[in-house]
Formats: C-alpha cells, sequence, structure tokens
C-alpha cells in the first residue's frame, strides 16, 4: 500500500514544502498509514546519503533502513509508516564536492501510529459503565432484598 505512495508524483494532495539553507526543497506526503518525504532527484555520482530524527538517529542511509519503521529509502526518497514532524537528509557526494543537508517538517499531529492503524484511546469508557451499573443495580437489588426478607427490618 505504501509502494503506491511511493510510486506517486509530486502533485499528491496535502504536500509541504519547506527550504533550508542549501535550497534543497522537501516535499513530506501523508496518505494511507504512510509518510513520504521527498527530494528532487540530482545527477551526483559516488553518494552517500542519511536520513535520520530529530535526535539525529538513522532511520536509513545507503546501505540499510529500520525495518518495521522504514518501508521504502532511496536517496532522493524515505517512506516510513510513522510520522515524524521533523526528518533531517544528508548527503554526501565525490562529484559534487560539497555535502547537501535539508530538514523535512511537517505537522503529525492527528496521524495513525507507527502501524498505520489509528486506535480508540476511549476503549475503557464502555466496560467501566457496565461495571458500574452492575454494582449499583446489586446494591439496590441487595438493599430491596435485605428490607422485605427480614433481617433489616427494624421495628
Amino acid at each position: 500500500m505504501c509502494l503506491a505512495i511511493y510510486l506517486s508524483t509530486f502533485a499528491s494532495l496535502g504536500f509541504l514544502q519547506l527550504l533550508n539553507a542549501q535550497d534543497i526543497p522537501c516535499t513530506v506526503t501523508q496518505e494511507a498509514g504512510c509518510t513520504v518525504y521527498r527530494i528532487p532527484d540530482f545527477n551526483a555520482t559516488n553518494c552517500h546519503y542519511w536520513w535520520t530524527n530529530v535526535t539525529d538517529f538513522v532511520l536509513a542511509n545507503h546501505e540499510k533502513k529500520i525495518d518495521g519503521l522504514v518501508e521504502i529509502n532511496s536517496n532522493t526518497t524515505l517512506t516510513t509508516y510513522a510520522c515524524s514532524d521533523q526528518i533531517k537528509y544528508t548527503r554526501d557526494c565525490i562529484s559534487e564536492g560539497v555535502q547537501h543537508k535539508t530538514t523535512c517538517f511537517t505537522n503529525c499531529s492527528g496521524n495513525p501510529d507507527p502501524l498505520g492503524q489509528e486506535f480508540p484511546h476511549t476503549h475503557w469508557i464502555a466496560p467501566l459503565a457496565a461495571g458500574v451499573i452492575l454494582v449499583l443495580v446489586g446494591i439496590i437489588l441487595w438493599y430491596r432484598t435485605d428490607f422485605h426478607y427480614g433481617s433489616g427490618v427494624a421495628e
């Protein structure tokens, strides 16, 4: 499912494009439980690249990716199951002779969890309400039974 997002064009709805000091644009698309971070294609050779989170933890690079969090990665695209408000991209290419960096920004509020599913955080309300009702019914029945059949009758 996320592969379709990876193959989608930059014209997808919901993208956010911001520039950093090196003027590398980053496009972020959030759709179908995945978040796709993209930079434009480039013609450099002999490149090493890193996609990191806000704490500089490497999510993916030219050699590997973090399975379970990153679905697809390349030198221009990172597709994750979880949304991160900031993803940093760094590229070193021998043919360019200079390191390029950018930070991709997006708003992740209200997005799915890392598995792409939303779980209601109010799942405890129905069992709690049912339990309270059962306790109240039990107390009422005990009170009525106790006074009608003997031991609770006051003279």
